[in-house]
């Protein structure tokens, strides 16, 4: 037997179900027995524990997390090429599909119902698909997709709704669940249930060596298409997921809005003017957004262009000095220069990148620090 900690909730419900996952403001720092790792989201019978339904075991970002739950870079590169692979995270809502006394059912992560507005969306995937609504098949798995439509947006934009699989849970019934020796799919199994299902599938990719995990890394670095990938090894069944630095500025703004974040995107999004920053932004969340953070970006742009005087005043006296000798130069700079300004008269003097650090800070200190938390009321 093995007891729920209190870092748990359940919730229980009058038809003898019960639903077990971590509790409000449980972190990846939380998590460090790994025999627990299926209690992110596990469905099982109020009286003998079965398992009724199950999703994704608790699995962190690269580098994060306790004891096994944390997963290296370095960890990687030593897997290349021995059964690793690299599923696209998609930007989504998971929905798990099982089956239960005959009938077909589905729930997401965090409840035992599908309690939105366009929970109509499902029919439409079934009647579509009737295999989706058959229940002769996957009596005993969870199969497990995420749901993408305009209606649930969450950062990244989807033109209509759709299911992508992403997996799949093995698991014994009819023993409580510490006993029920869960198996997620392999990408084996994976591309086997897509053709069972006729559904789509996120994107897989080999990762046959370890310059396939170093490109894959520093790829994302600059990607803002997407929002990650997940990593799969150990047979299917151990995961860590690598996000877009983009992303994450992008998701951390929908519940923090912060000038710094505004900046990191202003960085990201290649520096651009006031036109095409404000096209970007709106077509990453939309025009209400923007609304709301308009007075936030213009403090922020009053910043850019005090920032930009100051570099241009700094980059003429370096062009009129460039051609002292370093003493002399060094000295005359720090007559008229100190802090960012000196620091950036070297950089330009030996032709160095001026690195985004100087943008953040000099942008920072020219304009309003700004600190709101909306953006997830209003989505």
């Amino acid at each position: 037997m093995l007891d729920i900690p209190e870092t748990f909730r359940e919730i229980n419900t009058s038809e003898g179900e019960t639903l077990i996952g971590p509790s409000m403001g449980v972190g990846n720092y939380s998590w460090k027995d790994w025999k627990l790792r299926w209690l992110r989201s596990l469905h099982i019978n109020t009286d003998t524990r079965a398992i009724i339904s199950l999703g994704f075991p608790k699995f962190c970002n690269l580098g994060e997390g306790c004891d096994k739950y944390n997963v290296s870079e370095n960890d990687l590169l030593k897997m290349g090429g021995t059964d690793l692979y690299a599923t696209l995270k998609i930007d989504g809502s998971l929905l798990i599909r099982y089956v239960k006394d005959g009938e077909v059912c589905w729930r997401t992560r965090g409840s035992l119902t599908v309690g939105l507005d366009n929970v109509y969306e499902i029919e439409g995937f079934v009647r579509d698909n009737p295999r989706l609504g058959d229940p002769n098949l996957y009596t005993n798995e969870s199969i497990l997709f995420e749901w993408v439509t305009p209606e649930n947006k969450i950062v990244l934009t989807y033109p209509e709704p759709k299911l992508f699989l992403i997996g799949g849970v093995w698991y014994e019934k009819n023993v409580p669940w510490y006993d029920a020796s869960p198996k997620l799919f392999t990408i084996c199994d994976m591309l086997k249930t897509k053709n069972i299902l006729d559904v789509a599938i996120t994107e897989v990719y080999p990762l046959n060596n370890k310059v396939a995990v170093e490109k894959l890394i520093a790829d994302l670095k600059g990607n803002t298409e997407i929002e990650g990938f997940v990593i799969r090894f150990a047979n299917g069944q151990r995961l860590t997921r690598l996000k877009t630095e983009h992303y994450l500025t992008l998701h951390a703004l929908r519940s923090h809005l912060t000038t710094a974040k505004l900046i990191e995107l202003w960085i990201q999004w290649d520096k651009p003017k006031w036109k095409e920053y404000a096209d970007n932004f709106e077509a990453a969340y939309d025009y209400e957004c923007w609304q709301w953070a308009l007075p936030a970006i213009s403090s922020m742009f009053d910043g850019i262009r005090e920032a930009q005087k100051s570099y241009d005043y700094v980059q003429k006296f370096v062009e009129e000095n460039r051609h002292a000798d370093r003493r002399s130069f060094a000295l005359a700079s720090q007559e008229r220069f100190n802090g960012l300004q000196l620091s950036l008269c070297f950089t330009l003097l030996d032709h160095k990148e001026v690195q985004n650090n100087f943008w953040m800070k000099m942008i920072l200190r020219n304009s309003k620090q700004v600190e709101m938390s909306m953006f997830k009321d209003r989505n």
